[in-house]
């Protein structure tokens, strides 16, 4: 049936529309065999020196990267650490994340077979650390105010007790410079197929060059727990084409304003049912899209 999408990138109504770019860099690379390790540390570092990150990983959408990020929390680069997961007995795997950035897609921590370890205040959070924690995790929001405790105040304390963090950010946009990474963040997971408009199955996975290689190491093509996440040559090279695009010719605030111009094009026509109403809302932050 004919849809018509007032969400603007929702996985659940098939994320945006790709960039014609995009579609003809997948239609090239379908044409091609390739070896995947080599593509990945080709592709990896380009789309870090476009984004101003230490390095860069592909991943089967945002939920691939965080969980592929969870894997290398968990069990680095280590090869017997990485054939026993999801059986974590010890290995560390306790995650703290904070009960007010607590999510349905926290499942993607959780499948590897962590614990998680809730935290609201800031007394919650200093003795929430242990020799069991392998990673600190939070939503795109942290980074705001209001909060019972700073983004700062979160990454000290984990660093403290050698813990990485991990925001997810889904549904932002990469901007540079990372507003997560330059506040000491150590990951960030990206959909590629939402504001970066690139193909709907694949993510980005930024931050640390030690943890980035041991997300890949715990993915596909390699036999391991993350092996069902695979990432196709096409996401892979239509990933790199979308991020390229966005940082040198993109125009996020004319492509608000179309958004605009659509939704109040469609409130024209549907109120003139009576008892219909509508409302258009701006983006929630930079990068976003309006909704209506």
């Amino acid at each position: 049936k004919p849809y018509i999408n007032c969400t603007a990138i929702t996985t659940i109504h098939g994320g945006s529309a790709q960039r014609p770019e995009v579609i003809e860099a997948v239609r090239q690379a379908a044409y091609y065999h390739v070896n995947l390790d080599e593509l990945m540390t080709a592709v990896g570092p380009r789309i870090a020196k476009l984004l101003d990150a230490e390095a860069a990983h592909v991943s089967s959408g945002a939920a691939g990267a965080v969980t592929c990020a969870t894997l290398a929390c968990v069990a680095g680069g280590d090869p017997e650490k990485i054939q026993q997961v999801p059986d974590t007995r010890g290995l560390k795997n306790e995650v703290v994340i904070p009960s007010w950035s607590r999510i349905t897609y926290d499942q993607a921590i959780r499948s590897v077979g962590t614990r998680i370890v809730e935290v609201t205040t800031a007394a919650d959070l200093r003795k929430s650390f242990g020799p069991k924690t392998a990673m600190a995790a939070g939503l795109i929001h942290m980074g705001e105010r209001g909060n019972p405790f700073s983004l700062e105040d979160y990454v000290s304390t984990a660093h403290r007790h050698n813990v990485p963090v991990l925001i997810d950010a889904a549904d932002g946009t990469p901007h540079r410079p990372n507003p997560f990474l330059r506040r000491g963040v150590d990951l960030v997971a990206y959909s590629g197929g939402k504001i970066v408009r690139g193909p709907q199955t694949a993510g980005l996975l930024l931050g640390r060059k030690d943890l980035i290689r041991a997300a890949f190491t715990n993915s596909a093509p390699h036999h391991t727990f993350a092996r069902p996440l695979k990432v196709s040559k096409e996401e892979i090279i239509g990933t790199l084409a979308a991020v390229e695009y966005l940082v040198t010719k993109r125009n996020l605030d004319e492509e608000h304003n179309q958004y605009k111009f659509w939704y109040r094009h469609i409130s024209d026509r549907i109120t003139q049912v009576q008892g219909v109403k509508t409302e258009i809302f701006d983006a929630p932050r930079p990068g976003y899209y309006p909704e209506m």
